[in-house]
């Protein structure tokens, strides 16, 4: 080998081993910027779905400019705090074509689901975790895609084969509660609920940093499932508020042991389908009156086959061989 073959093989090598890097792809970044929650063109924006309990027509969810509002039921004023109703707000909306394509992990990669929300008008002091965010999958069956505002747990019962992950976290407005968080596995489909019922799940035991929230900030919500082989995934939540990380919980779903995080699951294989992002607000434990919601938002990062880099580096072999003439 001459030495300018090894140079010219070792820039290449080097620049082969960048390519092998994670890729990272943006499916959905809607910010609601046209004030309209209607139109798919994905990855700018996706059609967004609600379904809204107790007095639809007074307190509906709106969007505007920037945001989807959530403003929860009350009842009348006891001393200066409103009283939170039970009524519940649902949103969920699609990042791939259909039901059909699904984004469907490898070993190595993982899919990141986040959505930013703003309290807005009063907080509560809660302790409770009835904010749900998950990643899903609306499994072709049965049912076709819940492509309309309805007021169901179940999605009127398409939602009852459709497995996925979950958080479960609070906003309040003291920072009381030492495990404000917990992440579950939806592993008992006898309960149609997709993030109205935590029966349907099995959950990892409640952890990460208290926090407390303010009026009017932004904050953003990140679930990630990383397939780690076959047999296990690592599920993990993150608060953020801006850049700064706030409290964190992470779990390993694991088929072989059957146990998610530190508990017994009920028998089903690690996820790694998905095509939903799904969101629940309770009116008791929501912590706030009302919430903006400024952004929803998936990405997939996948790791290069080892196939696909041997075969970049046996396309480079050639330069390693002497020139003869």
């Amino acid at each position: 080998m001459t030495l300018r073959n090894l140079i010219t093989l070792t820039a290449a090598v080097a620049l082969l081993a960048g390519t092998a890097h994670a890729q990272t792809t943006v499916l959905l970044d809607d910010s609601f910027a046209d004030g309209s929650r209607a139109e798919t063109s994905l990855p700018t924006e996706s059609a967004t779905y609600l379904g809204v309990s107790g007095d639809a027509v007074a307190d509906a969810a709106d969007t505007v400019v920037g945001a989807i509002k959530h403003r929860f039921l009350h009842n009348p004023v006891i001393g200066t705090t409103p009283i939170p109703s039970t009524s519940s707000r649902k949103q969920w909306t699609y990042f791939t074509d259909n039901q059909a394509t699904p984004v469907v992990l490898n070993d190595g990669d993982s899919i990141k689901g986040s959505f930013s929300f703003i309290p807005r008008e009063e907080l509560f002091t809660e302790d409770g975790r009835d904010l749900r965010f998950g990643l899903f999958y609306d499994a072709p069956g049965a049912d076709p895609r819940v492509e309309a505002d309805v007021n169901s747990d179940s999605g009127n019962g398409a939602w009852g084969d459709s497995p996925g992950y979950q958080v479960q976290f609070q906003v309040t407005d003291v920072a009381a509660n030492s495990n404000p968080m917990r992440v579950g596995k939806r592993d008992d489909f006898s309960n149609s609920s997709l993030l109205g019922s935590s029966g349907a799940y099995t959950f990892d035991s409640s952890g990460g940093d208290p926090f407390m929230n303010t009026l009017d900030t932004e904050y953003r919500m990140e679930l990630t499932v990383e397939k780690l082989s076959a047999t296990q995934a690592e599920v993990t939540a993150s608060l953020f508020e801006g850049m700064t990380l706030l409290s964190t919980v992470s779990a390993i779903d694991d088929s072989v042991t059957d146990m998610f995080g530190g508990n017994a699951a009920n028998g089903m294989p690690i996820y790694d389908s998905f095509d939903q992002l799904a969101m629940r607000f309770s009116g008791t434990g929501s912590g706030a009156l009302a919430l903006d919601i400024t952004n929803q938002y998936v990405e997939v990062t996948r790791i290069p086959e080892p196939a696909t880099i041997a075969l970049g580096l046996l396309a480079l072999a050639p330069l390693g061989l002497r020139r003869r003439g």
